[in-house]
């Protein structure tokens, strides 16, 4: 994520960490949009939520429109349409790559993967690749060091410039989840379509061993774009 982040956490006058924060003489809403006016912030990440009050979009967009609401909790549906972006921790997958529900109900909404005291980050990895969703990269987890492996590096290099190469298609409306029929047995494969582009994701069955890979099945049809995101280079 980049530009200007806000981090919102608990409101004055709570208790956290065993101390009692000093209410500053204003509501915690008007507060927090006038912090977002001051330093021209571009989003605000509620730490320990799962959402924004029912008033704060409104609120926020009165004062600079457009700022990204980011909660930790599992965001809920019916906040999909205020909130741009959600936190996907602890998302347990299957062997066969799940699908994302709030992914699936609006395919622009941003999940960041996380699962912040994991010293293998594959699964997580594999999700966010067979999803088209985001990671979260956080190494120094209050103070404890939990750093991310060469070969997780690894692989988020690879993915993330196929990601906003073809960020349309990840974020388009043309995606299907879990092809039927990849040509290879325990192959799993997502497709996402558009402007005459095909984009193929796969994943093996076998975390220890997969590797994403971006190209089109055994049998493709015709108007198929093989990416080879490992290269970097279409064929």
């Amino acid at each position: 994520m980049l530009g200007n982040w806000m981090l919102g956490t608990r409101g004055p006058g709570r208790v956290a960490r065993g101390r009692r924060t000093r209410p500053e003489g204003v509501q915690d809403l008007d507060a927090v949009v006038a912090m977002i006016v001051a330093i021209d912030a571009d989003g605000i990440f509620l730490d320990t939520m799962d959402r924004g009050g029912d008033q704060f979009r409104a609120r926020l967009d009165r004062a600079k429109r457009g700022v990204v609401l980011e909660g930790e909790g599992a965001l809920r549906l019916s906040n999909i349409h205020d909130h741009h972006m959600s936190w996907a921790q602890n998302f347990n997958d299957s062997a066969a790559p799940g699908v994302i529900r709030n992914k699936w109900f609006e395919r622009r909404h941003m999940l960041h993967q996380i699962d912040r005291f994991n010293r293998d980050h594959s699964a997580e990895l594999h999700t966010a690749w067979m999803n088209g969703a985001g990671m979260m990269v956080w190494e120094n987890v209050f103070g404890t060091w939990v750093g991310w492996s060469l070969r997780d590096r690894s692989l988020y290099r690879a993915m993330l410039p196929i990601q906003r190469r073809y960020v349309k298609l990840v974020c388009g409306e043309r995606w299907t989840p879990l092809v039927q029929d990849t040509g290879v047995k325990g192959v799993y494969a997502s497709l996402w379509e558009g402007d005459g582009v095909r984009l193929w994701t796969w994943q093996p069955d076998e975390c220890g061993s997969r590797t994403p890979t971006s190209r089109s099945p055994a049998r493709p049809r015709r108007a198929v774009l093989q990416s080879h995101l490992r290269a970097g280079n279409p064929s």
